[in-house]
C-alpha cells in the first residue's frame, strides 16, 4: 500500500470519527471488521468492541437475520439496499439503550450499520461543533476532496483536493456550484442523494462523472449527514478521483476471476456463471468434476515447472473438449470443472465426459519427455435419477466432488454419477473420520491391537506376531479395518493410527520377550506411505525401542510395493534411517503392485510376504508363480513369509517350496495380546489351528 493510500486510510477513519452517529462495518455473524467512535461510545460504554459480535451487543426486534437478508436482496436487486429497524443497545450497568438501525449490505459479505441514539440528535449537533477546526484542519491534509454544509444543501467548506478534482477554484462549488460541476444525469442524482442524507440522516454513496475541459473524471462521492436531524442538520461529501484506477479496477477484476496459470475461468467465476445457470430455469446445468490421477508423480518426478506445462496442455484439451456455451474452470491445483450450460439429455454430458477422458490420456511431451496422465470424472446433473431434487451451486459441486471420489475408488481413469446413495456413504466416511480422529487423539481404549500368528513351517513354532488396529467404538460398535483404514489413510490419520499402533506392540512384544519363552519373538506393524514421509518416523521409532529396552531385531516394519514405489528415492532414504535402528524391512503383498526390480535390489529389504491371493490359488498343479517368487527372494538373499494360509495342504506345499514362515487362519486368527501371552507362556511346537483361537478374520485390507 503507498504513503498515499495509507493516508487515505487514516484521514477516512478519521472521518468517520467525526460522524455522530455510530458506524459499524461486521460480516453477517456480526464480527466486527471496523466502528468509529461513536459507535465504540455507544455499544462499548467507551470499552473496545473489537472482536466481538454486534448481535451480542445488539438487540433487534424481531431478530437480526431477517434485515440482514432483506439488505442483502434489496442489494443484489440493485436498490439502495437500506434496511431500517429498531434496536435496543445490552447494557451490563444501565437500563436497555433504544437506537435507530439502519442496514446497507457491501460488497464481500459485509454489513454496514448506522446506528442512531433516539432521542440524542442534540448532543450530535453539539459534538459536531465542537469538532469543526479539527475537521477543517484535517480536511486540508487529506488525498480526498471534501465537501461540507453546515446546514441545508449548499456548500460552505471546500478544501484543496476538491478544487483539483473538480479543476475550479473554490469559490466555484460552493453554493450549488459543486453540482454544475457534474455531468447532468449525475447531478440530479447527487442532488437527490444529499435530499435523502438530509431527510433520513442515513448516507449514501454514488458514483458520477466531473466534467472538465480535458474530459470527464470518474469520482465516487460519499454523502453522511452532519448536524442533528431535523435541526441545523448539514452534510459532508468525500469525493475520491476513480479516473486513474478506473482501467486498473477492470484488470483487477478480470484477474480475480481467472486463473493465472492457464487463463481459465476460476473458482469465483464458476460459482458467479453457475449461480447464473441455475436461475435460468429454461434447462438444467450438468457440473463435471475432473481430477487428474496420481498428478503428484509428475511433479515430484519431473518437477513443477513441467507440472505446469502439463496443466495448460490439459486446459487447453478441456477447451476443445466443451461446447462453445460451456464454461472450462480451474478449480485449483489438479482439479477442473465443466460447467455444461443448456443440457436437454444425458447423452450430451456422456459425450463430454468420454471425450475429456480421450483427450487427457494421449501422451504429453514435457520436456523431452513422454508423459501419460489420465483423469477421473464425478458428474451431477439435476435431472438425473437419483440426482438431489433441491440443489443449489455449493451442494452441486459438492455431489459432483463425491462422485469423483467414486471414480477414484474404482479405479480411476472413468466418469461416474452422483446419486444419493454416494452421499450417503460420504457422510458415514465423515463420520468415521470424525470418530477415529476423537479415538486416537483420547486414546480411550476403543482402538486395541490384534496379533496374528507368525509360524515356522519346519519346526511348527510360533517366531512372531503381525500387530493389526481393531476398533470398537461405543455407538457403531466393531468397526471394519476395511471401513476405517481407508478413512485413516484418506484424511492423514493413518499417521497417528501407525505411531499408536506401534507403541502398544513394541509394549507388548517387550513383555513377552522377558518372558523364557520369548526371548526371540518379533512384532511386525505395518507402515503406509504416508509413514514414509514423515521425517520423524525414524527418531520416532528409535526412541520408543530405546525407551522400552528392545533391540532392534524385535521390530518388522512391513510396507507395500506401492507405498515403496509411491516415491522410491524418499523411501531408500527413510527405509536407510530406520535401518540403522536395527529394524527388519519386509515388503507385504509382494507381486500385486508395480515394483521395480531395480529398486527392490538397491531397498534395504529384508524379507518378501507373499501375498494372500497366490496363497489362495495354490495346489500341487499350480506352484510356478510361488516357486517364481522364492526363486527371486532367494537370488536376493531374503527369506520369505507366505500369508493367508488357510489348509493344510496350502502349509505342506510351502514347505516342499522352500517357504520358511507363514501365517493364515490355519494357525490363528487375528487375536487380543493376552491369548499371545499363553502361547509364549507354553511356546510349545504349533499345530494347525491350536495358536489364537478364533476372535476376527484379518479384512482383505
Amino acid at each position: 500500500m503507498t504513503a498515499l493510500e495509507n493516508g487515505f486510510e487514516t484521514a477516512s477513519e478519521s472521518l468517520l470519527d467525526l460522524i455522530p452517529f455510530g458506524v459499524v462495518v461486521c460480516t453477517a455473524d456480526g464480527a466486527i471488521r471496523m466502528a468509529n467512535r461513536a459507535a465504540v461510545d455507544l455499544l462499548g460504554q467507551g470499552a473496545p468492541i473489537d472482536g466481538r459480535s454486534c448481535w451480542d451487543l445488539l438487540e433487534v426486534a424481531g431478530g437480526h437475520l431477517s434485515y440482514v437478508d432483506r439488505a442483502r436482496r434489496a442489494a443484489a436487486s440493485g436498490r439502495v439496499g437500506a434496511i431500517e429497524a429498531s434496536a435496543t443497545v445490552r447494557r451490563t450497568v444501565d437500563a436497555a439503550l433504544p437506537v435507530a438501525l439502519t442496514l446497507r449490505s457491501l460488497a464481500e459479505g459485509l454489513i454496514l450499520l448506522s446506528i442512531r441514539s433516539v432521542g440524542d440528535e442534540a448532543r450530535q449537533a453539539v459534538r459536531l461543533r465542537a469538532t469543526e477546526h479539527r475537521f477543517e484542519r484535517l480536511a486540508t491534509s487529506v488525498p480526498a476532496g471534501i465537501l461540507s454544509s453546515e446546514f441545508g444543501m449548499r456548500v460552505d467548506f471546500v478544501n484543496e483536493r476538491a478544487t483539483g478534482i473538480f479543476g475550479v477554484p473554490a469559490e466555484d462549488l460552493l453554493g450549488f456550484g459543486w453540482l454544475d460541476r457534474l455531468h447532468v444525469e449525475d447531478s440530479e442524482a447527487a442532488e437527490c442523494a444529499v435530499g435523502e442524507v438530509l431527510t433520513t440522516g442515513s448516507e449514501r454513496v454514488l458514483a458520477a462523472r466531473v466534467v472538465g475541459e480535458t474530459g470527464d473524471r470518474r469520482v465516487r462521492i460519499r454523502i453522511s449527514a452532519a448536524g442533528s436531524q431535523g435541526r441545523d442538520i448539514g452534510f459532508v461529501a468525500t469525493v475520491e478521483d476513480l479516473t486513474e484506477t478506473h482501467d486498473l479496477n477492470e484488470q483487477l477484476l478480470v484477474q480475480s476471476l481467472q486463473d493465472p496459470l492457464t487463463g481459465l475461468p476460476n473458482r469465483t467465476a464458476l460459482w458467479e456463471q453457475l449461480g447464473i445457470a441455475l436461475r435460468d430455469g429454461r434447462t438444467q446445468p450438468a457440473v463435471l468434476f475432473v481430477d487428474l490421477d496420481d498428478f503428484k508423480h509428475i511433479n515430484d518426478s519431473l518437477g513443477h515447472t513441467a507440472g505446469d506445462h502439463l496443466l495448460t496442455v490439459v486446459a487447453e484439451r478441456l477447451r476443445r473438449c466443451a461446447r462453445a456455451s460451456d464454461l472450462v474452470v480451474r478449480f485449483g491445483g489438479d482439479e477442473f470443472v465443466l460447467l455444461l450450460r443448456d443440457v436437454p439429455d444425458r447423452d450430451i454430458v456422456d459425450n463430454v465426459a468420454g471425450r475429456v477422458l480421450d483427450a487427457i490420456s494421449e501422451p504429453i511431451d514435457v520436456g523431452g519427455t513422454e508423459a501419460v496422465v489420465t483423469a477421473s470424472i464425478g458428474i451431477v446433473w439435476p435431472e438425473d435419477p437419483g440426482a438431489d431434487e433441491t440443489f443449489d451451486v455449493e451442494s452441486l459441486v459438492r455431489d459432483a466432488d463425491i462422485a469423483l471420489y467414486q471414480a477414484k475408488r474404482l479405479g480411476k481413469n472413468r466418469a461416474e454419477r452422483f446419486d444419493e446413495h454416494l452421499r450417503d456413504g460420504a457422510q458415514r466416511r465423515f463420520g468415521i473420520a470424525a470418530a477415529l480422529r476423537r479415538a486416537i487423539d483420547a486414546d480411550n481404549g476403543e482402538i486395541t491391537v490384534h496379533y496374528q500368528p507368525i509360524i515356522d513351517l519346519a519346526a511348527q513354532r510360533l517366531v512372531g506376531v503381525e500387530a493389526l488396529a481393531r476398533w470398537t467404538h461405543p455407538e457403531m460398535g466393531s468397526v471394519s479395518p476395511g471401513d476405517f483404514v481407508p478413512v485413516a489413510e484418506e484424511t492423514g490419520l493413518i499417521t497417528p493410527l501407525a505411531r499408536l499402533v506401534l507403541r502398544r506392540a513394541l509394549g507388548d512384544v517387550a513383555r513377552w520377550r522377558r518372558q523364557p519363552g520369548g526371548a526371540d519373538l518379533f512384532v511386525a506393524v505395518n507402515m503406509s506411505a504416508l509413514d514414509l514421509r514423515e521425517p520423524s518416523l525414524a527418531d520416532a521409532v528409535g526412541e520408543l525401542l530405546d525407551e522400552l529396552g528392545l533391540p532392534g531385531e524385535a521390530l518388522h516394519l512391513e510396507l507395500t510395493e506401492s507405498a515403496v514405489m509411491a516415491d522410491p528415492a524418499q523411501a531408500l532414504g527413510m527405509l536407510d534411517a530406520l535401518k540403522l535402528l536395527g529394524p527388519s524391512i519386509a515388503i507385504d503383498d509382494f507381486g500385486t503392485g508395480y515394483s521395480s526390480l531395480a529398486y527392490l535390489h538397491r531397498l534395504p529389504v529384508d524379507t518378501i510376504k507373499i501375498d494372500r491371493e497366490f496363497v489362495h490359488a495354490l495346489d500341487d498343479d499350480s506352484t510356478a508363480l510361488i516357486e517364481a517368487i522364492v526363486a527371486l527372494a532367494g537370488a536376493l538373499g531374503l527369506p520369505v513369509v507366505a500369508e493367508g494360509v488357510e489348509t493344510e495342504d496350502q502349509a505342506a506345499i510351502l514347505g516342499r517350496l522352500g517357504v520358511p514362515l507363514a501365517q493364515g487362519f490355519l494357525f490363528g486368527r487375528p487375536t487380543p495380546g493376552d491369548i499371545i501371552d499363553e502361547l509364549v507362556a507354553v511356546r510349545a511346537p504349533a499345530q494347525p489351528g491350536n495358536a489364537g483361537g478364533t476372535v476376527h478374520h484379518r479384512s482383505p485390507s
